[in-house]
């Protein structure tokens, strides 16, 4: 299997249990293989203008102003264990389930990650939520309220030059009241997305969304390694200085007949242009 079909199997076993994902999936999706970083082209509402033609006459050449978005990869990985006896004894494939674990953790992580008003730093791209103010919620309650709320999200996406591709993604008592009270007649997709704080819902013109992935999402497994188990500020082994420094607690793979599985995920995201997200708070039909 090519290394960009196994990214894009990864991506579709992610979909079922991550927005993220879901966006991933109706966005534009660039391969990273190989690549430091890659320079797209914006979307904004100056467009070329098509005129119809006469026969044998010379066409419009026109040159619009682009604005660049720029995807470079960033790393999201993991580490997780199991005992030997685990792995040779259980009754299910623990390494399977340590597993899925742990790509049900990536989806987690991406989630969180994208959904996010974080500024872009050395080791992670931007939250799509970077920058954006939140439009003012409507105090009708209901229908009323998710009506106002909608128009009021998607007004300034189309001012933005966008409007065609428009999904909604809702804290999960908000995606159930919006298909219980908008009904079949709503067609835009309304993605459940449990990161998002209660009383929030994005919408993001998702064709303005761009995504890539550099090589394969890398699963390994070994038996022999020596860790340092932490999970908030996990350190070097061993750190020269005065003093010298030994991180702890370290487990030896081989001396605790111990297996370690690690997963990493290169991948970048970005919005080609401003105004294309837009989202309330507090939303008044839960």
């Amino acid at each position: 299997m090519a290394a960009g079909n196994r990214v894009a199997a990864f991506r579709e076993s992610l979909r079922p249990r991550s927005a993220a994902a879901e966006l991933i999936a109706r966005g534009l999706s660039v391969d990273l293989s190989g690549v430091g970083s890659a320079t797209l082209p914006g979307i904004g509402t100056a467009y070329p203008e098509p005129s119809w033609i006469a026969e044998g006459a010379p066409i419009n050449a026109q040159k619009p102003s682009l604005t660049a978005a720029t995807l470079t990869p960033k790393k999201l990985a993991t580490i997780s264990g199991l005992t030997g006896e685990l792995a040779d004894y259980s009754a299910e494939d623990a390494e399977a389930i340590i597993t899925d674990m742990m790509e049900d953790a990536v989806a987690r992580a991406l989630d969180a990650s994208v959904f996010s008003a974080a500024a872009a730093s050395a080791t992670r791209p931007a939250g799509i939520l970077n920058g954006v103010t939140a439009v003012t919620a409507s105090t009708a309650g209901g229908l009323g309220a998710l009506v106002a709320d909608a128009g009021a999200l998607a007004e300034p996406i189309h001012a933005a030059g966008g409007g065609s591709s428009i999904v909604f993604f809702a804290a999960p008592a908000q995606a159930v009241a919006i298909k219980l009270l908008a009904g079949s007649t709503f067609d835009f997709p309304v993605i459940t997305a449990a990161s998002l704080a209660a009383g929030t819902v994005v919408a993001v013109e998702a064709r303005a969304f761009a995504s890539g992935f550099s090589d394969v999402p890398r699963v390994d497994i070994a038996k022999e390694a020596v860790v340092h188990w932490d999970d908030s500020a996990p350190a070097a082994i061993g750190t020269a200085g005065s003093p010298n420094t030994v991180a702890a607690p370290v487990r030896s793979g081989f001396q605790t007949y111990t297996y370690a599985i690690r997963c990493v995920l290169r991948a970048a995201w970005a919005m080609r242009g401003t105004g294309f997200v837009q989202f309330v708070e507090g939303a008044d039909y839960a």
